[in-house]
């Protein structure tokens, strides 16, 4: 799975969680400061993405995490980690 296909689930995600549009999900658009993100939509992406990606992201991990390029890193690093690099199908 390629960077770009990551950033494309993480932006479904978000979108379907928040009802934001797609196009308004940049790399770097700060979830809390551009998107108005509060800590239970955050959650619940994060849960979402967990089972998407079939993965379980340390909490530790996901302090400071705000935006769609940090996440993707994240995730990335963790399917190279548990040798899932295809993520869920």
């Amino acid at each position: 799975m390629t960077d770009e296909q990551i950033k494309d689930r993480i932006r479904d995600i978000i979108a379907a969680v928040t009802g934001i549009d797609r196009s308004r999900i940049t790399d770097t658009a700060s979830f809390t400061d551009d998107l108005k993100l509060d800590s239970l939509s955050q959650l619940e992406i994060v849960v979402t993405a967990d089972e998407e990606f079939a993965l379980r992201l340390p909490n530790e991990d996901l302090k400071g995490l705000d935006n769609l390029e940090e996440t993707m890193a994240l995730i990335r690093r963790h399917l190279k980690a548990s040798g899932a690099e295809g993520g869920a199908a």
